[in-house]
């Protein structure tokens, strides 16, 4: 445990009255060590290690416009209603020498929306001060909104703060449940659920490190022939200068080569994380926002244009785009290619809507565009309110709504992600939803451990099954060591154990397939299948996170089983095979592991 985490876990008793066993601190990243969790409330958030109360960082917030702005984070799924919470947290100043600070909440319910301060101070430059507090979670109907967040300086003050603190029962908590080793899964094909556009991966960066190779046969089966990966992602860094200016041509050979391995056709995704420096208003690829033009109206129609020619750029090497996304991330701001676009347009930063308008205007006049994805927010949460900004024509140009998963839940517990999951899928029910980028980043990244194969299995579960995502994208394919699907140094490359958990899910699944109905009676397990449009091949892929070896029974609805083969991943072997199915259709499935189950069918 850190030095950070084990002030975290002591200072919670300063709330005598709420210290009860089951209790716990809600927030994600509440020391700021990570990425996720917060986002700005207006102005600029950062986490930065400038100042820092414990740890290596805290978070800033700069370029505020008004005493509201501030830092915030989504709570509604995390906290419980009718329930007392403790909060605490330290901050510090500075450009100005003292003013108030306040920790606030905002909420959205049945009743409309409201704002409630907690608790108020004075703080100043020369130290770190406490403030702290409670509040109760009072809704009225269902709350949609839940945020806490700090604000009170004035227009112009930047302020840190740090070991944010809001202390309580947790939404969901675990129950402990019977985990027995016998258990029963049953998949119905006529039950149709989402159809997929597929799996995926970013080859956004590192490419380069595959010059020293010699071994690129070898590696390029196992990363594309043998992985099965349905989609590619890559940026848009047109017109750009250094390092990234032989972008286009290092992807167009990646792209080449991959689509030369691969079983199947692969389909292309390109995004931007930022635009190249002249549209830009601080002049820089890294930070700031969309550029002004001499009458002071942001460069909207420049910044489509700009996306014209990079698609025209890849066109005259043969490349078209299945894919587009406008901006990775455009409520995301740090230290590498970023550009800030808030959900409407203000004096500080330029409207997502209103660039979003723009590109579709262009984009939509070609050809063969390609199918148009938005917002691809950092979160579920923050994608609700870019999605929100836009009007029903806005969105009649969406073929998918787009997002990522830093910051939605605990990354320790992939089922903290279910919540926000479901009710986004509840919400934005008119068109696909995506996951388009998703990586560990507790942990330091972790991808060499089985546990974290383990994770972002439940993670693309949970993607498929409870929100209905139409596809589901790794964040790095590959990586400079010891990170990615695969990872590389000058001359060799490593299979991660995280590349055994996507296998599971693209091997044996392509684009085109549609989900069906699965269920277990089993606590335990997590399962979800797969069926081609010919109704000839059925995939399940069955996930037993627990500590206990569980038999399963397989029984399939209105299908008989013509053949079949099992493919199976533990700590110790990974993507095995099993051999086939027996006449019972009984399938052993030991201690944390993962299982497809690849079946020939036919209708009865």
């Amino acid at each position: 445990m850190s030095a950070k985490n084990l002030y975290l876990a002591c200072v919670v008793c300063i709330f005598t009255s709420f210290c009860y066993a089951e209790n716990i601190n809600v927030l994600i990243n509440p020391g700021f060590e990570q990425a996720g969790g917060w986002s700005s409330r207006g102005g600029t958030f950062t986490q930065t290690s400038e100042q820092k109360r414990s740890g290596n960082s805290s978070g800033k917030s700069t370029g505020r416009t008004a005493e509201w702005q501030g830092i915030k984070q989504p709570i509604a799924d995390r906290v419980i209603a009718g329930k007392a919470y403790g909060v605490s947290a330290w901050f510090k100043l500075e450009n100005t020498d003292k003013c108030p600070l306040t920790i606030s909440i905002e909420k959205h319910d049945d009743s409309g929306v409201s704002y409630t301060n907690i608790t108020s101070g004075m703080v100043n430059n020369k130290e770190w001060t406490q403030l702290d507090g409670t509040f109760t979670v009072n809704a009225s109907g269902t709350l949609t909104v839940l945020d806490i967040y700090f604000e009170g300086p004035p227009s112009g003050t930047n302020f840190f703060v740090d070991d944010v603190i809001v202390f309580g029962p947790p939404a969901e908590a675990a129950v402990p449940v019977e985990i027995k080793p016998q258990a029963a899964i049953k998949i119905s094909p006529d039950i149709r659920r989402q159809k997929i556009d597929g799996f995926g991966a970013a080859g956004a960066w590192y490419d380069r490190t595959l010059a020293g190779f010699t071994d690129r046969p070898n590696f390029y089966t196992v990363l594309f022939k043998e992985l099965g990966l349905d989609i590619l992602r890559i940026r848009n860094t047109y017109d750009y200068n250094g390092n990234d200016s032989n972008y286009i041509e290092r992807a167009v050979k990646f792209i080449t080569v991959a689509n030369q391995y691969s079983p199947k056709p692969l389909k292309l995704m390109i995004t931007s994380w930022s635009p190249p420096y002249y549209l830009k208003s601080n002049k820089y690829t890294k930070g700031g926002t969309l550029a002004k033009d001499a009458n002071g109206n942001y460069r909207y129609d420049d910044l489509a244009q700009w996306w014209v020619e990079c698609l025209a750029a890849y066109e005259k090497h043969g490349i078209e785009f299945d894919y587009i996304s406008m901006q990775n991330e455009p409520d995301y701001l740090t230290n590498w290619d970023t550009c800030l676009f808030d959900p409407n347009e203000n004096a500080n930063n330029a409207g997502y809507n209103k660039a979003f308008r723009a590109f579709y205007n262009k984009i939509s006049k070609l050809p063969n565009p390609p199918k148009i994805l938005a917002p691809e927010g950092k979160n579920i949460s923050t994608t609700r309110r870019y999605i929100d900004a836009l009007t029903p024509e806005d969105k009649s140009h969406i073929y998918s709504y787009a997002h990522h998963l830093y910051g939605d839940g605990s990354e320790e517990v992939p089922d903290s992600f279910v919540r926000p999951m479901a009710r986004f899928a509840a919400d934005y029910n008119d068109k696909p939803r995506m996951q388009t980028e998703f990586a560990k980043e507790s942990d330091n990244g972790d991808v060499t451990s089985f546990h974290a194969a383990m994770s972002l299995a439940m993670f693309i579960h949970n993607s498929m099954a409870v929100e209905n995502a139409s596809a589901f994208l790794y964040w790095q394919i590959i990586w400079e060591a010891p990170l990615g699907l695969i990872s590389t140094t000058p001359t060799t490359f490593t299979v991660n154990p995280v590349y055994y958990a996507m296998k599971h899910y693209c091997a044996y699944t392509d684009p085109g397939w549609q989900r069906v109905e699965a269920s277990t009676d089993s606590p335990a397990l997590r399962v979800s299948a797969y069926i081609d449009p010919n109704n000839e091949k059925i995939s399940a892929v069955i996930l037993n996170p627990s500590e206990t070896a569980i038999t399963t029974d397989l029984a399939l609805d209105s299908f008989d089983i013509i053949d079949s083969n099992i493919y199976q991943s533990t700590e110790s072997d990974k993507f095995i095979s099993k051999g086939k199915l027996e006449q019972t259709a009984r399938i052993a499935l030991p201690e944390k592991s993962m299982t497809t189950v690849v079946m020939s069918v036919k209708k009865k």
